[in-house]
């Protein structure tokens, strides 16, 4: 995932809530989405931070929400970004 958020895969059906949390850095030389040919000037690092929760409750039932800041990616972005992320398991 661009978000760098782990999609909870295990096969436990214990009841509860799971908190994660990450970060990451990337050195970046080019990029296929942002070409310099199309005048993109890239940043040399890329970095991210991201938090989610997972609660579980009943027989196969969970959700998963997070959060993710990414920093700029090209020099004339303003700003990073905030993505938000959710994965919803409902068996019935």
């Amino acid at each position: 995932m661009t978000t760098g958020l782990l999609l909870p895969a295990t096969q436990l059906e214990a009841a509860g809530f799971g908190l994660t949390i990450g970060a990451d850095a990337a050195h970046v030389s080019r990029s296929s989405y942002l070409p310099s040919s199309r005048g993109y000037e890239l940043t040399d690092m890329r970095y991210r931070a991201r938090a989610g929760g997972l609660w579980r409750w009943g027989q196969g039932r969970q959700v998963f929400y997070g959060v993710t800041w990414l920093s700029e990616e090209f020099e004339a972005q303003p700003e990073g970004q905030v993505v938000g992320s959710i994965h919803v398991n409902w068996r019935f």
